[in-house]
């Protein structure tokens, strides 16, 4: 037996005679007046049962603590009990000191183990409060623990569940089962958050709170869950500075505004809050991370996907300033009736915005392997651009893209349209792409029917219509080779070899698809092997086939020409008749032999309608080809069916036609390739080598180098010759008012 208790049992004992003694004396003076009770005995069992009792537990002459009881029982092998209120006071441990008060308690012999029951409640001097049915201690220990249910309170942090343990020396609670944790509101009017979990720890002095097991964290405006959670506290454990979510976390929030926080989930994540502790300020996720940002309206969350995401929030609290993230990155904004939807895929991604302004993120750079991917509204066939790098601006707040800077290698695939550039700059406010190249190597767009190299494009993406400027170089692809461009059948000029590629050159170059034009302007010119057109500007049209040009025309045709169609003379004075009608006395008329003949002319303007196979040069028109040296205000050149050979010219205004022997000069002219036959009106003269022929109107057959003139009778047709008035062929003139006089001295008249 220790020193101590036996010192404890002589002072009882000492105790017990003293009290014996007064209780005979009290007997003994109250004869006179009746004899009371004794105390009844709760168990006959104790060695002693007393009332009011005080123990005081020491450890040389400091005490360690003090058990105070309604009724106090003390057992031969040592133990006690405490009923009818039992207290327990832990004094000055750690610097602090607690109080357990209950209705009963049991300390075991050696005092190792204390027991109380009964509305349990314990009090720490720094405001620590926990409560439970009943509750155990072990000296050893050092830990308290009750089974049933059991809560407990310090400064604004609450908690209740199902079983808890109170590690006294760590000054450490644990809610064994069904927790709930509590943060109350604070003075500033921080919403109150309550924890849901499987466990729940408050370790006092390490300052932090651990949760274990389905954890979820809920307030009026966010909800927080994962596996684990350890939340840590400021050094005055009011305020959480940080929590650790530990598999399957996510934060959500009912943030509506443009750009704020509105959900991320992660296998990890640490959260950092501001001073107030309820204010979060920054967010590390790692692992399958995401991150989603209110858009204007529902449904339009921006969403950010990568393995690791670092993300800054504004003082609010809600609105995201910066975003970092690595390893399968992926941003995603959805589209509405009006907007198209856009991915963006990088291997890493960084975005910042105007600090503590709240404005939210406006600009972000996607690093290595860049996959941009855009759907219009309303469409199911998207766009695919891919670069290096890229560089993005936003209407603050990732509310709206409104630049995106692609740089190193650039690619656009955008159905039958494709691009290739060092950079390119896309303006969403315009649905325009300008993309650019290197000094060594020319940006270059492939469409459905051909391909353009540039040094500068801007494509229009939403119109179909792509923008070339200077060094422009063009191929229009043969029409067999050509894509339906549209859902649509493409058309060439027939005046271009449908089975010939067309090739284009100018300044500046606008192919609109969906129009169905292209414009080339400054220095332009299109060509095939043996056909060209040159102009300041020229539009094609393949929708129609039809071709215009403006500004120093110059245009050579290859045109087919059949020579001579005959060399018979006519009678005198005798219209010939169509080929198809000559006389069937007559000799068979030579052999036609068909060749190639350049068509060359020169205008103010061209316009070609494929349609009617019509070539028309206005302004100061001036053609070379079949129908000889012609020069008008307009000449129309009409072609045959597939636009190989001439079929008929006609010419307006000021109209002169040379050819190695006349110049003819009238208001009107007609040229008839089948029979080769001139119609000249208005104002007829006939310049030839020693003759000129005036008149109203005037018809030539340039195979048989004939002319028939109808005069005016009030203005005489006049043919002057000094030898005899003989018609050309040799015969009498036969035509009313007619004079022949030579100009050439001693000539004979042709």
């Amino acid at each position: 037996m220790a020193l101590w208790q036996k010192r404890v049992r002589f002072v009882i004992l000492i105790l017990g005679i003293a009290f014996a003694i007064v209780v005979a004396l009290a007997v003994r003076r109250r004869d006179a007046v009746g004899i009371a009770p004794l105390i009844t005995r709760t168990d006959p069992t104790a060695l002693i049962e007393s009332t009011g009792t005080i123990v005081i537990e020491a450890k040389g002459s400091t005490p360690e603590f003090r058990i105070e009881g309604g009724r106090y029982l003390s057992y031969p092998d040592g133990h006690i009990r405490v009923l009818d209120g039992a207290k327990v006071k832990v004094e000055n441990r750690a610097g602090r000191s607690f109080v357990v008060t209950a209705r009963e308690g049991e300390v075991s012999s050696d005092r190792s183990q204390v027991q109380v029951k009964g509305d349990v409640r314990m009090t720490s001097s720094d405001g620590f409060t926990a409560t439970a049915n009943d509750a155990s201690y072990a000296k050893a220990e050092g830990i308290i623990r009750t089974d049933g249910p059991a809560s407990f309170t310090h400064k604004n942090i609450s908690g209740s569940g199902t079983g808890m343990t109170y590690d006294e020396p760590r000054d450490v609670v644990w809610i064994l089962n069904n927790a709930e944790v509590t943060i109350a509101e604070d003075e500033k009017g921080h919403e109150a958050v309550k924890v849901h979990a499987g466990a729940a720890g408050l370790a006092r002095q390490d300052k932090y709170l651990k949760f274990i097991g389905g954890v979820t964290a809920e307030s009026a405006s966010r909800r927080i869950g994962a596996d684990e959670s350890t939340a840590f506290l400021s050094d005055d454990g009011k305020r959480i500075q940080m929590v650790e979510l530990r598999g399957h976390s996510g934060v959500e929030t009912t943030e509506s505004g443009g750009g704020g926080l509105r959900n991320m989930h992660a296998r990890d994540m640490n959260l950092t809050y501001g001073p107030d502790g309820r204010t979060l300020q920054r967010a590390t996720l790692a692992g399958t991370s995401v991150v989603e940002i209110a858009g204007e309206a529902s449904g339009q969350e921006r969403r950010l996907s990568a393995e690791w995401i670092e993300m800054g929030l504004a003082a609010n609290g809600r609105t995201v300033s910066t975003l970092t993230s690595r390893e399968h990155v992926e941003f995603t904004m959805p589209g509405s009736r009006t907007s198209a939807s856009r991915t963006i895929r990088a291997g890493s991604f960084e975005a910042a915005g105007d600090g503590d302004g709240g404005g939210g993120l406006d600009h972000a750079r996607f690093l290595e392997g860049i996959e941009f991917r855009e759907t219009p509204a309303g469409s199911t066939q998207s766009r695919l651009v891919k670069a290096r790098d890229l560089h993005v601006r936003f209407k603050a707040g990732l509310v709206a893209l409104e630049e995106a800077r692609f740089m190193g290698d650039v690619t656009l695939e955008d159905g039958d349209t494709t691009a290739t550039g060092a950079e390119a700059r896309y303006l969403l406010a315009r649905s325009t792409m300008i993309l650019v190249g290197r000094p060594d190597q020319l940006p270059h767009v492939a469409t459905a029917d051909g391909s353009v190299d540039a040094e500068r494009f801007e494509l229009l993406v939403d119109n179909r219509r792509v923008i070339s400027r200077i060094k422009v170089k063009s191929i229009v692809l043969p029409i067999a080779e050509a894509k339906a461009a549209g859902g649509r059948e493409t058309k060439r000029p027939h005046i271009m070899k449908a089975d010939q590629a067309i090739n284009g050159m100018a300044d500046h170059l606008d192919s609109d698809e969906k129009a169905g034009r292209a414009l080339y302007s400054g220095n332009a010119r299109v060509w095939q092997i043996d056909t060209s057109i040159q102009a300041d500007r020229i539009t094609m049209d393949d929708r129609t086939g039809d071709l215009s040009a403006s500004g120093n025309v110059r245009s050579t045709l290859m045109l087919e020409q059949t020579n001579p169609q005959t060399t018979r003379k006519p009678k005198a004075g005798v219209t010939p008749p169509p080929i198809e009608e000559k006389p069937a006395d007559e000799p068979a008329a030579e052999e036609k032999k068909t060749t190639k003949m350049a068509t060359i002319a020169a205008s103010r303007e061209l316009q070609y309608e494929d349609k009617s196979r019509k070539v028309t040069y206005r302004n100061d028109a001036h053609v070379v080809g079949a129908q000889g040296d012609l020069k008008a205000d307009r000449i129309e050149l009409y072609l045959s069916e597939d636009g190989e050979r001439l079929e008929r010219a006609e010419a307006y205004g000021h109209v002169t036609l040379r050819d190695e022997t006349r110049v003819a000069t009238s208001q009107r002219l007609s040229y008839f390739v089948a029979d080769e036959r001139y119609d000249l009106g208005g104002d007829v003269r006939v310049v030839e080598q020693c003759r000129e022929t005036t008149g109203r109107t005037l018809t030539f057959f340039k195979s048989t180098d004939t002319i028939s003139v109808d005069g005016k009778l009030e203005v005489r047709t006049q043919t002057r010759s000094s030898n005899s008035p003989k018609t050309p062929s040799g015969n009498t003139n036969t035509i009313t008012n007619t004079i022949a006089n030579s100009k050439c001295s001693g000539a004979t008249p042709r």
